[in-house]
């Protein structure tokens, strides 16, 4: 009798604990999406398209973090370039590279809890990479 309570209540726990982890998957933390993400470099005096690509690629990686699905990022230089003097001063670098893009949160808490608005579209959202010469680029800080 008492080996058939203990094979009940240990169904009973394995039935909660994958109930429980079906439940985390769902709905727990997300990771960032850049699975569809279309990437735009425009023309550039200051970098070669495989130093805004390098760049790019760390924001990837940041950007696995987030819970959002990215949809667009892109260097422009004409933008970047109206910061890129003050933020040098600002982080004491060479250079300085400003990346923009477009994404939209999922729904629900893992937004909010992030600090952003659940399922809502962000535009023109800011990441600033900086470097010294020979060095990797460092994703620095984002935002608007």
């Amino acid at each position: 009798m008492k080996e058939k309570k203990w094979i009940f209540w240990g169904l009973i726990l394995v039935f909660f604990l994958v109930l429980f982890f079906g439940i985390f998957i769902e709905f727990g933390p997300k990771k960032g999406d850049v699975s569809h993400v279309e990437i735009k470099v425009g023309e550039s005096s200051y970098f070669t398209s495989e130093e805004i690509h390098s760049a790019i690629q760390v924001v990837l990686e940041r950007f696995s973090l987030f819970p959002a699905t990215l949809e667009k990022i892109w260097y422009s230089e004409k933008d970047s370039l109206k910061e890129s003097e003050e933020r040098k001063r600002t982080y004491q670098v060479e250079d300085v590279m400003i990346l923009y893009s477009n994404f939209k949160t999922y729904k629900g808490e893992i937004a909010i809890q992030s600090g952003f608005n659940s399922s809502s579209e962000y535009q023109n959202w800011k990441w600033i990479l900086v470097r010294n010469s020979g060095e990797s680029w460092q994703l620095k800080d984002w935002g608007y």
